[in-house]
């Protein structure tokens, strides 16, 4: 006869300790993966980081450039517009940047930067002016930890941590239906989020789409 577990809901995890709780509860397998499940909540981490655009991950930051030149935050995981002078700047790759702004002596022509590449973590502006250049882009989730607890995310949807660290942890652990069962809840709870986002920005229709997938600026 099977056992029915308390396992409560999801409603009482308020920081990264009672995420980790919840989540031992959920698994019912011991002490056996509990030094694995801040990879998991990492591993969750890491896939809304990719997939996931909102508001609330949304920053701006005045760049300065140098020599047309500078380097993205840290915390920058896609670009979403520059702008100097309020004029936006059109993303261009570095091979077309340098073929249409690429002067006679070999160096960037100057003048009011119009358009912009992004190498690694570099950003160069062409026609090349030192300067400030107003940059808009997406946050990376703060990441949770012991010295960490909280984060906007898991404040508002703990649901979305619970259920991607607990596919993550089936998935290690080979379990494929369950794996499948907490990916279906996964990309049901994430997806809300994302067309929730879309509304508060553009409160219209909510764009078709296959899966969870960004749409928006420049990958950093």
């Amino acid at each position: 006869m099977a056992v029915a577990l308390d396992l409560g809901s999801y409603s009482d995890i308020s920081d990264y300790s009672s995420l980790v709780d919840k989540a031992k509860l959920w698994l019912d397998r011991g002490s056996e993966l509990d030094t694995l499940i801040p990879t998991f909540i990492a591993n969750t981490e890491g896939h809304l980081n990719r997939v996931l655009r909102t508001p609330e991950m949304e920053a701006f930051a005045p760049m300065m450039a140098v020599a047309g030149s500078f380097t993205l935050p840290a915390d920058c995981i896609q670009v979403r517009n520059l702008t100097v002078a309020g004029q936006p700047l059109a993303a261009s790759s570095p091979v077309d940047l340098a073929t249409r702004y690429y002067g006679h002596d070999n160096a960037y022509v100057t003048g009011v930067p119009s358009a912009y590449a992004i190498t690694g973590r570099q950003v160069q502006v062409a026609p090349v002016n030192d300067g400030q250049i107003a940059l808009s882009y997406w946050q990376r989730i703060p990441a949770l930890t012991v010295n960490q607890p909280t984060n906007w995310l898991l404040d508002n949807h703990a649901d979305i941590y619970l259920f991607g660290t607990l596919f993550h942890a089936n998935t290690y652990i080979v379990d494929t239906d369950a794996a499948g069962g907490w990916s279906t809840l996964f990309d049901a709870a994430v997806g809300t989020l994302q067309d929730a986002g879309q509304r508060a920005r553009y409160g219209g229709p909510i764009v078709a789409r296959s899966g969870v997938r960004s749409i928006y600026g420049v990958r950093c």
